[in-house]
């Protein structure tokens, strides 16, 4: 068995080299105070939208709404 932490995840998924950059950017500053999970989540909609994919976040939370809205992340309308 082994435990995938989802950096490692991420970085396959997102085709990322060894180094992932959306961690990186998961570390640094956000507008708004977040969960861990959610600095995941934007910076992985952010590692996308800055290589062309065009991308938007469907969600019920209020606070990651609040900071994709701060951060010009287009929402999904449910």
């Amino acid at each position: 068995m082994i435990y995938l932490d989802a950096s490692v995840a991420l970085a396959h998924l997102l085709v990322e080299d060894r180094a992932p950059q959306a961690l990186a950017r998961a570390l640094e500053p956000f507008p708004l105070p977040l969960r861990t999970l959610d600095t995941m989540h934007l910076s992985s909609l952010l590692f996308l939208r800055e290589r062309g994919v065009k991308i938007e976040l469907a969600s019920y939370d209020g606070r990651m709404l609040a900071a994709a809205r701060a951060l010009q992340i287009p929402l999904f309308a449910l």
